[in-house]
């Protein structure tokens, strides 16, 4: 073989070597940055919820505090307005509480969906930090585990983190 040939063919490989490199490095700047605004995006969804929380349960207090009162005449004479009087507030009382009632359903749904979303969230950073995953491919997996256990993503995500935490307990 001829010894120049040697050398033109191993400035073309260090030359490739390089654009690889460069290539390499523009994807890693590439993901660091979908990494980021990905945290950013899920912070801002965590600040929304935490306020929709926060207002459900200022909700809840002010409807705890409300309190009714019972607007009848000591009069022993009956005109027909005190029977009135008694109806509308037992109204009113039944309204409020039905309300209160919806807007603690709200509150328990409110949290239990914060809940889930946090254990989808901390699953997805498990898998995206073990496995070198972006954050659609994680979800796809455990969406995918769910599907083939016939489970909701929820539990896939609650027997992970558990399972990595005996892992973890146990090193």
């Amino acid at each position: 073989m001829d010894a120049s040939l040697c050398d033109i063919w191993f400035e073309l490989q260090t030359a490739r070597i390089d654009l690889m490199k460069a290539v390499e490095a523009r994807l890693e700047l590439d993901l660091q940055e979908r990494c980021q605004q990905s945290i950013a995006r899920i912070r801002r969804d965590l600040h929304d919820h935490r306020r929709l929380l926060d207002d459900l349960v200022d909700m809840h207090a002010a409807m705890e505090q409300t309190k009714l009162f019972t607007v009848q005449r000591n009069d022993p004479q009956h005109d027909g307005m005190t029977t009135l009087v008694s109806r509308t507030t037992l109204e009113l009382l039944q309204a409020q509480t039905q309300r209160l009632q919806e807007t603690q359903q709200q509150l328990r749904e409110a949290r239990q969906s914060l809940d889930e979303r946090r254990l989808i969230e901390q699953a997805k950073q498990l898998l995206i930090h073990r496995h070198k995953l972006e954050e659609g491919e994680a979800y796809a997996m455990l969406r995918q585990s769910a599907m083939r256990h016939s489970r909701c993503i929820e539990d896939v995500a609650r027997r992970l983190l558990a399972t990595a935490g005996r892992v973890q307990a146990q090193r």
